[in-house]
């Protein structure tokens, strides 16, 4: 059985112009292979088992030959794979797409192509003008500013370039003085607009009006760097510059399973979220023991995490129960983030340890009751030293655990496509054993601004270096996005 090679287009950077269907093949793909202008944002949709290759072409940078590329694809398709190709802007605008395409057709290899959002639709999109202004423009023409090394290398028709109602030049950052004086050289005024759009969609984004004439020395004094494009033509007058862009890239440190919960609310505040999900929670071998525990009486069930509270909540719905069973039980959680997804589902916990112990804070708490019935529900059966010594004052505790943590067995490649991508992003940890994991990979957590969902994990990014870490002062999402506003 042969596989199905996708070119996708990831469009100018912003995770959400991304087509549906490109998201959909991205979410489907066994392998995907990444160019160097993808927003890593992208492989947030990406399966837990996904293979990611980075591919990208930088400028004066050790890259994979492109010949290499074409083997890669070849080799998957003939796997059974299915493999995704994601091209920076459109995939059909001044690409390698009939190279890739021409190498699997030469072995009889099924592909297909999901369009983009090309670069110069995006900065005219972004800038508030139409490239074709029937007032302004009878033709479009777009054109590279970069010519290839090798192989056919086509001339550049300057003089009908000329006489194109509006230009966009593509990769014609290095060499704009030269192409510049190409247009003015075939009698393009010297005063026509010119935008210089940078970074279109991104945290980084900058639009720029000038004018042919004086294009060369603006992108010198506005130190423009790549990628970017200039739009030449009377469209380009009326161009706006000042349009609200986003506000930063933040990098999300979430279990799979709930690492795209928060992307919506991210996005709808300017913020572009990575996700980074280094490790998942699986059923525990022995489930049928978690039903046979649940069924007995317990004077206090205390809940070790989040993911206990939505496991324990899980099985009582699959054991035909609701809430209701939980009642003249009480609830005790590590953390006001427990609480408040408790308190979500309908349930009011009614012991909060906000303590930089966590759970081992229930002792002194339970010490001073009458003797009881206590069930600890997390992640391992050992009971806890805690537990432990608190049996020795009559209490009858037990242990049940509702999943196992599975960590990536490496780094995955978006933390370094990632920070290639972004000096400094937000970091977002849910959990001290997400920073945890992390350290043990790269060892010296990266110089940026980090944000922890509460006291532990701050505790945790100290330990492991970080010098300023930001806590969110309320539990979830209302308390990262206040730490956000704030920066």
């Amino acid at each position: 059985m042969t596989g199905l090679v996708t070119f996708v287009g990831a469009g100018p950077g912003r995770l959400d112009w991304v087509t549906q269907a490109g998201r959909m093949a991205i979410e489907r793909a066994d392998t995907i292979l990444v160019d160097a202008l993808v927003s890593p944002a992208l492989l947030s949709w990406a399966r837990w088992e996904a293979e990611v290759i980075d591919v990208g072409k930088r400028g004066g940078q050790p890259s994979m030959p492109q010949e290499q590329i074409c083997a890669l694809l070849v080799e998957y398709a003939r796997q059974g794979r299915r493999v995704v190709r994601l091209k920076g802007g459109d995939p059909g605008t001044f690409g390698r797409l009939p190279e890739e395409i021409a190498s699997l057709r030469a072995h009889n290899l099924k592909w297909e192509v999901i369009p983009g959002i090309s670069a110069a639709a995006a900065a005219a999109a972004r800038a508030g003008i139409s490239l074709t202004d029937r007032d302004h423009a009878a033709s479009l023409t777009l054109l590279t500013g970069h010519r290839r090394l090798e192989g056919p290398r086509p001339e550049l028709d300057w003089a009908a370039a000329s006489r194109s109602g509006t230009g966009a030049v593509y990769m014609g950052i290095l060499h704009a003085r030269r192409n510049a004086r190409r247009l003015l050289d075939q009698g393009v005024p010297p005063d026509t607009p010119v935008l210089i759009a940078e970074a279109v969609s991104t945290d980084r984004e900058r639009l720029i009006r000038t004018t042919l004439a004086e294009l060369p020395s603006a992108i010198e004094r506005e130190r423009v760097r790549p990628p970017a494009i200039w739009i030449y033509g009377e469209v380009a007058r009326s161009a706006a510059t000042d349009q609200p862009r986003l506000r930063g890239t933040v990098a999300l440190f979430r279990p799979w399973g709930q690492h795209l919960e928060w992307h919506d609310a991210l996005l709808a505040e300017g913020w572009q979220p990575v996700a980074i999900p280094l490790q998942r929670y699986e059923d525990p071998p022995d489930t049928g023991n978690i039903t046979q525990v649940l069924s007995e009486p317990f004077d206090v069930i205390a809940l070790a995490s989040i993911e206990a509270a939505r496991r324990l909540l899980g099985r009582l719905t699959a054991m035909g129960r609701d809430i209701r069973a939980l009642a003249g039980t009480e609830i005790a959680v590590p953390g006001r983030a427990t609480a408040a997804f408790l308190e979500q589902a309908g349930c009011r916990a009614d012991i909060v340890l906000d303590a930089p112990t966590g759970m081992a804070a229930l002792e002194s708490t339970l010490r001073e009751r009458p003797s009881g019935r206590l069930l600890i529900a997390g992640e391992h059966v050992e009971p806890p030293p805690w537990a432990i010594a608190l049996e020795a004052t009559g209490w009858d505790t037990r242990t049940v655990a509702l999943y196992r943590k599975v960590p990536r067995p490496e780094l995955p490649a978006t933390w370094s496509l990632l920070f290639r991508r972004h000096e400094r992003p937000v970091c977002i940890w849910s959990s001290s054993s997400q920073v945890q994991l992390i350290s043990a990979w790269v060892g010296v957590l990266p110089n940026t601004v980090h944000v922890a969902i509460g006291q532990r994990t701050a505790d945790a990014l100290t330990a492991a270096g970080v010098a300023d870490v930001a806590v969110a002062a309320r539990p979830g999402l209302a308390g990262i996005l206040e730490q956000l506003s704030a920066l």
